[in-house]
């Protein structure tokens, strides 16, 4: 079971995004995460797929 060559699906890209933006320092503990409005304007995508990304846990 090697790994998959296929491309993350959009919310997986999304919550990588914001993954990358708390270790970076970025985003700090106390820090509110982008609306589900804002990520979806800032990746061009439905508000349905920004909900699924923000579900990090």
């Amino acid at each position: 079971m090697g790994t998959s060559s296929r491309p993350l699906a959009l919310y997986e890209q999304i919550k990588q995004s914001l993954i990358r933006e708390m270790d970076a320092g970025l985003l700090k503990p106390d820090d509110r995460v982008p609306s589900e409005t804002q990520l979806s304007q800032s990746f061009n995508t439905s508000r349905m797929t920004a909900n699924r990304a923000s579900k990090i846990g």
